[in-house]
């Protein structure tokens, strides 16, 4: 019988179990490639960071020197213009310069610990920017995202070379950072799901020639576009099966040619073939859910009625 005969597949658990412990490794050993690019520029940054500091630290020390001999030859002029050395400060006067003195230690500790923290995640944002740039699956399943997300790492990366303010760059950084993980582990779930529907399509392509099928050549629906369907055509004689099989579970198949019931025999076969791959086919439709009585292997004839049997 022609027409639809979609179904939905499912791997047994042997051949699961390796699919699992292959798309494990990969993801391993992807997370590594990340683990060892933000290290790089995490190092890099604190270099970077070390410098600036140190150079910083020099000109403080230069600036704190001319002011100390500033204030000396201040006091020196006016121990000169009067009598006495100097009138003695008041306990309040004295507290106030202390606590203004405290609280200008306090600012200067919280912002070289914000400027630390950011210097840390624009490094983090560089070593995503080298992991991106070189992994492939990104390039292959997420281009689009990739791109946007390359916009707006570049320019946050800019803007803070450019002095824009510290409290902006870090949310945005927050977001770029939050992206970039999304997007390279988004990429990876589609290349698992990508090389299984290949091992899927080996498998049909196989079970459909094991029963006398010529198969042509699978293409993509979409040519630009790996995560779309793939159509597969494949003939018998007047038989020609249509497949459409996706990232998904389910294929769905146009089956045509044949008008009588016979046609359902080549699908029967072909179920056996997927099952032998470890593979179970779970037809949609209730007619093609188990084989019928006459196509049961080893069947050679129609079954004996009751009423011819008890004839003799």
């Amino acid at each position: 019988m022609s027409g639809p005969k979609d179904y939905a597949i499912r791997f047994a658990m042997a051949r699961l179990q390796r699919i699992r412990a292959r798309l494990e490794a990969e993801r391993m050993a992807r997370a590594a490639v990340v683990q060892n690019m933000l290290l790089r520029q995490k190092d890099a940054a604190t270099a970077r960071l070390a410098a600036k500091q140190s150079a910083r630290a020099s000109v403080i020390q230069t600036e704190l020197e001319k002011r100390k001999q500033a204030a000396l030859a201040a006091r020196n002029q006016v121990v000169a213009a009067v009598d006495e050395v100097e009138t003695p400060i008041s306990a309040g006067t004295r507290a106030e310069a202390i606590a203004s003195l405290a609280m200008e230690q306090m600012t200067n500790a919280a912002t070289e610990a914000a400027t630390t923290e950011l210097h840390s995640k624009l490094a983090q944002i560089q070593g995503w920017t080298d992991t991106m740039e070189t992994d492939q699956t990104v390039k292959d399943f997420r281009p689009a995202q990739l791109s946007d997300w390359r916009n707006a790492a570049n320019s946050i990366l800019a803007d803070s070379n450019a002095g824009h303010p510290m409290t902006e760059i870090e949310d945005r950084c927050n977001t770029v950072l939050t992206q970039a993980k999304h997007i390279f582990d988004e990429a990876g779930e589609l290349k698992g799901k990508f090389d299984t529907r290949n091992e899927l399509l080996t498998d049909i392509i196989a079970s459909f020639k094991e029963i006398g099928f010529h198969v042509g050549d699978p293409f993509f629906e979409h040519p630009d576009d790996p995560t779309g369907p793939v159509i597969l055509k494949a003939t018998c004689g007047s038989e020609t099966v249509t497949a459409s099989i996706d990232l998904g579970t389910t294929v769905r198949s146009v089956w045509d040619g044949v008008e009588t019931e016979q046609c359902k025999d080549a699908f029967f076969d072909y179920v056996d073939r997927m099952k032998q791959r470890g593979i179970d086919v779970d037809p949609e439709r209730a007619d093609l859910r188990e084989r019928p009585k006459l196509l049961q292997k080893g069947a050679n004839e129609l079954p004996r009625s009751q009423s011819s049997t008890a004839g003799g």
